[in-house]
């Protein structure tokens, strides 16, 4: 303990952490009033348990003082070349939407190890007001969705492709006014919010019957937990319910069925399910868009409604073919 004592140590926040990737330096974690190291320089942490700390809502990560410049322009490397690939990708005219889109997807992790407070709620619906106003002045925004979307198996990576995927989807299928983007994107960016009131011990083994009933509440959590003097509307919080609902009325919590699940919502569970299929696929992300693709389109009308299906995979046609 002498040592420990020793040493000074400051935090670090988690969402400037990139799991995966080699450390800068050696990683702490403050347990019953000690620093306990947790990783050593050059280790990783796997996406799995960084996942984890983002549902048990850890916000810091801690290291030695010495390292704080390593992991600052380490973090901002990585941030950096994130921005540099995405542009590269849709274009250099179009670096104003990637700026939006990383600014949500930082505001959301944000979001997410917080508890839900007016001024969070705000900060949300701003970011996600920006970024529908930025998307709505693309002409071609079809020309370069599919390449905003980012195969990281991460939590907010997920939650982001949902989202754009969604409103991307919905403008193109006639939902052109504001209000109705903005619902349909706080909802699809926030259908995966229960999963951080669920208490972590049941995440531990995805296998595991405990994790498989956990993951059945998280949609009613996390209406109820964005519900209280939230500001969320109505809308956006029936999305995060139903989103796990199937036309066929097998689906959780409630077993709704047909044009019992609001419409938007619909929309939202075929981006959800083609973002799993893509992130959980193999090969190339154009080669595993196709198969996502393939694998919707042979749904006879359980788990969607087969004519948002039809108006989704035609509008998708274009941004994966």
């Amino acid at each position: 303990m002498a040592q420990e004592a020793e040493l000074q140590f400051v935090s670090f926040p988690i969402e400037k952490i990139f799991p995966d990737r080699p450390l800068p330096g050696d990683l702490y974690l403050f347990l019953n009033g000690h620093f306990i190291k947790y990783k050593n320089k050059e280790d990783d942490i796997s996406q799995d348990k960084y996942e984890l700390f983002v549902y048990q809502k850890v916000q810091y990560l801690f290291l030695k003082a010495q390292d704080l410049d390593a992991y600052s322009k380490w973090s901002n490397q990585e941030k950096s070349q994130i921005k540099t690939a995405l542009v590269e990708a849709i274009g250099k005219e179009n670096e104003d939407v990637v700026d939006a889109h990383l600014t949500v997807k930082d505001e959301y992790f944000s979001f997410l190890s917080k508890e839900v407070t007016e001024d969070s709620v705000k900060e949300m619906l701003d970011k996600t007001r920006s970024f529908i106003n930025v998307l709505k002045d693309k002409k071609s925004a079809d020309k370069f969705t599919a390449k905003l979307l980012s195969y990281n198996q991460n939590v907010a990576d997920h939650s982001t492709n949902v989202a754009n995927l969604s409103v991307f989807l919905a403008m193109n299928a006639g939902y052109n006014q504001q209000i109705i983007l903005e619902n349909i994107y706080i909802g699809a960016l926030l259908h995966d919010y229960g999963k951080v009131k669920i208490d972590p011990k049941y995440l531990e083994d995805p296998k595991s019957k405990k994790y498989e009933s956990a993951m059945r509440k998280h949609p009613e959590l996390g209406r109820t937990a964005l519900l209280l003097d939230s500001g969320f509307s109505e809308e956006a919080l029936r999305i995060v319910a139903e989103h796990h609902e199937r036309n066929d009325g097998t689906g959780f919590p409630k077993g709704l069925k047909g044009a019992r699940i609001y419409e938007l919502t619909k929309i939202v569970s075929i981006a959800n399910i083609f973002d799993n299929l893509v992130m959980k696929g193999e090969g190339e992300p154009r080669a595993r868009q196709i198969k996502a693709y393939r694998s919707i389109e042979k749904d006879p009308g359980k788990m969607f409604d087969p004519k948002v299906l039809g108006k989704c995979l035609r509008i998708l046609e274009r941004v994966i073919f």
